[in-house]
């Protein structure tokens, strides 16, 4: 987002508070940013009404309306319009009501910066921005179930419905209402209550039913006949839903019956399917419909009959067996139990393989027992299948980049936090008066600094996503990390003696210079020595040195805490990845700091690595290349 571009809309009756936003904003850098203020909740909609503004800062508490009826009313006002909440400080919990009702943010009066403005401002444009995406691809993922021509359905654990989909209840004839009052059960015949009452506690188990037959009872009565895949969702061990999909199969039903009755019916309908059906014994295909021509290539029958199944089928199926073997142990399976239904891949006369369902039905014809197959081409079902767990995979990418980035945030800014709020609060403690201007001027400079630092930290956050794909932007110039160490030491230390800590730095002699990311590199150096002090004990030492082993600079951070038990150190660098070891102060850690240090390290082409013993602390090293010599 460019700053210099923002709209902003600043809906406040208080002009001391109207004039301290505009000045922070200032501060921040958005010296061309575009505010409209309005002091009434009124003129506010009124504004957003008119004009495209990118964000609205709102106080809760106005001439004509307070509370939450404030942010209610703007939402509905302008829906896609994030809205960042200005609260004092007896409104936090309405602030945090205000979140649930539409806000993407809130900000305490009295404990407003410019930095946390602008970075409020920014994550709430972001957050409504990733919110619409997100809804975006949810609607084409419903969009896709919904055109679906199966039935499909989801079904909680108590047999309510969760989802149906258009064709679903286009075909038995129910409406949404109706479906919210239903239950499976009273949707399925009474002959088939047992049957799927047995196939549901498997699914409830985890299971998978590659193929279930079922009759459904329509609103009017009718008796639709249905088969289909089945599946469960588990979470934590717990069945969620299931996932069914159906096609109706009630056409294709009558048409066996009518099989049954007359061979001049069963020809109808043989010569008249759309699906490729054939007549074979055990060895050859006798009959076949102009269907079984068109779908596997052939120009005339005469191409196709006398062909075993196997030859109709490339080499090998896709569970890895041989298509002759495997076909002949379908076909003995279907005259053993009288049905078979199973997937396949055929192949077509041109070579191209394409997968089916094929259903093989044992009968009587003219004196002999034969076998019908009827051979469906599932290519469309397959390609939705897939689109559909693609957008799945996509949902969840974006689900985790989001929680990615939120714990990001926090665990990384937290020590460049703490730093400004120490010197700021020393500065107006009453013993600042003992500082003389220099002094005062070198922690005013601390804060710049370091508030700096933060707004680029944000940035690059935003990023994120290019460091996890693999893809890592590096502003890379050749310097002393020596030098680097000593500076951020200085902030650093602060941090140490508070929690009454050393901290020391042992540089190597005749150090060379590396390439390296400023920015990036004061990160790790920052992730690390704040772990060192996290898990250290009050009147420990921790020490950083830097040296030079053959073509890198080692950079180390020691400290003499608890150590990490061995099976333990493999977890370290992974995202998420805690151990057993507690701060010694309780300070929280989200797990993600040393995967982005090690994301950071790889970039620079150098490696990181932990060495530890339990009782005697541990060291975290990591290694940048020498640079080239010109």
């Amino acid at each position: 987002m460019n700053c210099d571009n923002v709209k902003i809309l600043l809906v406040e009756d208080n002009p001391g508070d109207a004039r301290l936003i505009q000045v922070y904003l200032a501060e921040a850098g958005m010296a061309a940013f575009e505010l409209a203020h309005a002091d009434r909740l009124a003129d506010g909609i009124r504004l957003v009404r008119e004009t495209d503004f990118d964000v609205v800062l709102l106080d809760l508490s106005l001439p004509d309306a307070s509370g939450l009826e404030t942010v209610t009313k703007m939402h509905e006002a302008a829906t896609s319009l994030p809205i960042v909440v200005l609260t004092g400080l007896n409104d936090e919990a309405a602030a945090l009501e205000a979140l649930r009702k539409g806000a993407q943010d809130y900000l305490i009066k009295g404990q407003i910066d410019s930095v946390l403005l602008v970075r409020a401002i920014h994550y709430a444009i972001e957050r409504k921005q990733a919110e619409a995406a997100l809804r975006e691809s949810e609607e084409r993922y419903r969009d896709l179930f919904e055109n679906a021509t199966d039935l499909i359905q989801s079904v909680r654990p108590d047999g309510t419905y969760i989802f149906t989909n258009r064709h679903w209840r286009e075909t038995l004839g129910y409406s949404e209402d109706d479906v919210a009052r239903l239950t499976m059960f009273d949707v399925l015949a009474p002959e088939s209550h047992d049957h799927c009452r047995q196939l549901f506690g498997e699914l409830m188990h985890g299971g998978h039913v590659a193929c279930a037959e079922a009759t459904f009872l329509a609103k009017d009565g009718r008796r639709v006949f249905v088969e289909g895949n089945l599946s469960c969702s588990l979470k934590e061990g717990k069945p969620v839903a299931t996932r069914g999909f159906f096609r109706d199969i009630t056409e294709r039903k009558r048409a066996e019956a009518a099989l049954a009755e007359s061979e001049l019916k069963f020809r109808t309908v043989f010569e008249s399917s759309n699906d490729a059906m054939m007549l074979f014994d055990s060895g050859k295909f006798l009959d076949c419909n102009e269907a079984t021509l068109r779908v596997f290539g052939y120009s005339t029958r005469d191409e196709f009959l006398g062909k075993h199944p196997g030859e109709v089928s490339p080499p090998l199926q896709a569970d890895g067996r041989e298509s002759r073997v495997a076909a002949d142990e379908n076909i003995a399976a279907a005259f053993r139990d009288g049905r078979n239904f199973f997937e396949w891949l055929h192949q077509r006369a041109d070579g191209t393989v394409f997968p089916a369902d094929v259903l093989l039905t044992p009968f009587d014809y003219r004196g002999r027992r034969v076998l019908q197959a009827t051979v469906r081409d599932i290519t469309p079902r397959k390609t939705a299948e897939a689109e559909i767990a693609r957008k799945n995979a996509q949902l969840v990418e974006l689900n985790d980049l989001k929680n990615q980035l939120l714990g990001m945030a926090a665990h990384d800014l937290r020590n460049p936090l703490t730093v400004v709020n120490t010197a700021s609060s020393f500065l107006l403690d009453d013993s600042s008066r003992l500082l003389s201007a220099v002094q005062k001027h070198d922690f005013i400079r601390r804060i710049n600094t370091n508030g700096e630092f933060m707004l680029k930290l944000i940035n690059d956050l935003l990023d994120v996503a290019k460091i996890e794909s693999g893809r890592l932007d590096l502003e890379l110039a050749t310097g002393d990390v020596c030098d680097l160490i000593e500076e951020n030491l200085t902030m650093n230390r602060m941090l140490a003696e508070k929690k009454g800590i050393r901290l020391d730095f042992v540089p190597g002699c005749g150090m060379p210079q590396s390439r390296f990311d400023r920015g990036k590199v004061e990160q790790v150096l920052n992730n690390l020595i704040s772990n060192a002090l996290k898990f250290s004990e009050p009147g420990t030492a921790v020490k950083v040195q830097a040296s030079r082993i053959g073509d890198s600079v080692v950079v180390s951070v020691r400290d003499h805490g608890q150590g990490i038990p061995a099976d333990e150190l493999d977890k370290l660098f992974k995202p998420f990845g805690k151990t057993t070891v507690r701060s010694t102060a309780g300070e929280k850690s989200t797990g993600l700091g040393l995967a982005i240090c090690r994301k950071i390290v790889e970039g620079h082409g150098g490696r990181i690595w932990a060495e530890s013993e339990l009782g005697k602390g541990s060291t975290f090293s990591f290694s940048l290349p020498v640079a080239e010599q010109t």
